[in-house]
């Protein structure tokens, strides 16, 4: 043992003669990553031609789109021999119950490749979960859900339970007006929750848009993020953004819009941004 180093990483086992320094062995894992990647990325683009997108190349961020669902990608740099990559599921049509389920099977696909790519997997997973859920559509069925009643009740709780939420202090630009309003939050069901307590307050409702995003950790410290344009093209996305440049970790934020009849352009994304980064300051995030 004394001319052998071994080293554990995410239950694979490396060998590496001992003279290597801790450096040497991170670079060439990150060459070895960076191989590993290209070769993935390469196969995705030959296997989903037409669903497969490079979104950001150098921040080496993906899509895949099926039909209603959309599987945003983050690759790090450490995938995959120590980090999973990033994903946001964006599909408006499911109900929060849904995209749960299925980001709880992403989940468990990476728990179950550790240290392996998984791209194809994933892509495999929600083309599945996709065709299920429209031959339940075009045949009238009503989609099941794992769990059985107890999930049920489990939802109903949620529903029910009154979180604390933060507002934020009023915006407005050429008669629209812009309010922030934010919650912390550890499940997919905690953010329907929220969005219905909200929803409570007439004034709110009846708002013109109600932009929701909202990030947190699930299992397999995987992150879990999705947003709500609510009709107000690309704001949702743009809120995502912010909270994933913030590294926020366990929040909800809802910004909510009423329009005062003149178009702001640009502008709006900005008061979007400012009024989510108002509440998210009062919850805790720098």
């Amino acid at each position: 043992m004394n001319s052998k180093a071994y080293y554990i990483l995410r239950h694979k086992y490396f060998y590496f003669p001992a003279f290597k320094d801790t450096e040497t062995l991170k670079i060439e894992m990150a060459d070895s990553d960076f191989k590993r990647q290209t070769e993935e990325i390469e196969a995705m683009r030959a296997i989903y031609p037409k669903e497969w997108r490079v979104e950001e190349r150098i921040k080496r961020s993906f899509s895949l789109r099926f039909y209603f669902l959309t599987l945003y990608i983050r690759l790090p740099l450490e995938y995959p021999s120590v980090a999973p990559p990033t994903y946001t599921l964006s599909a408006p049509e499911l109900k929060p119950k849904e995209k749960g389920e299925l980001a709880m099977k992403l989940d468990q696909i990476y728990l179950d490749n550790l240290g392996e790519p998984l791209l194809f997997l994933w892509a495999e997973a929600v083309r599945e979960f996709v065709d299920k859920k429209r031959q339940q559509l075009s045949s009238g069925e009503a989609p099941s859900t794992s769990g059985g009643s107890g999930s049920d009740s489990d939802g109903a709780n949620d529903k029910s339970r009154q979180f604390n939420v933060v507002h934020g202090d009023s915006i407005t630009d050429r008669k629209s007006t812009f309010q922030g309003h934010g919650a912390l939050v550890k499940s997919v069901q905690d953010v329907q929750a929220i969005v219905a307590q909200l929803k409570k307050n007439r004034k709110i409702s009846s708002a013109k848009h109600n932009v929701v995003a909202y990030r947190f950790k699930g299992s397999g410290a995987v992150i879990m993020q999705d947003y709500d344009d609510d009709g107000e093209s690309q704001a949702g996305k743009r809120l995502l953004h912010m909270l994933q440049a913030m590294k926020v970790d366990g929040a909800v934020v809802v910004v909510t819009r009423w329009y005062g009849g003149i178009q702001l352009g640009q502008d709006r994304f900005k008061h979007y941004n400012g009024a989510a980064r108002n509440v998210l300051k009062d919850l805790g995030f720098a």
